[in-house]
């Protein structure tokens, strides 16, 4: 029996495919970082792209089908983020904008994407969990 050489086998396999993920993963996240982003509201429609990749991660909602716009630290399964997010949710689809931006722009565009939608007679929730309230 060659016990050995399968134990090899598969830890060569496992390891081919961590290597592929972070071979893939880290170009990726250097390119979303590095790109623009581009945001459009209308009274119809919700759009949300990166300006190098607009198929990469682009989210294309009706307006009327936003049912929140939120700005903290998210609680997912019992643990908030580490960092400030924008979110704007379609039911239980999520959409986070300005990633790598500061808190204080970040503040900005709340302010702004939910002056919009109000301004169109949208109804939706908003949360702000950073306690900025004008």
């Amino acid at each position: 029996m060659d016990e050995p050489g399968i134990f090899r086998s598969v830890i060569g396999c496992i390891a081919f495919v961590i290597a592929c993920a972070v071979a893939v993963g880290m170009p990726a996240t250097w390119l979303m970082r590095s790109s623009k982003e581009r945001v459009e509201i209308s009274s119809v429609e919700y759009y949300h792209c990166f300006t190098r990749f607009p198929r990469l991660c682009s989210k294309k909602w009706r307006t009327a089908d936003i049912t929140a716009v939120e700005i903290g630290k998210h609680v997912d399964y019992d643990e908030p983020e580490t960092i400030v997010t924008l979110s704007v949710w379609q039911g239980k689809k999520r959409d986070i904008l300005g990633y790598w931006i500061g808190d204080e722009l970040k503040y900005e565009i709340f302010q702004i994407v939910t002056e919009h939608l109000r301004s169109n007679g949208h109804g939706f929730r908003m949360v702000d969990e950073i306690g900025r309230r004008s």
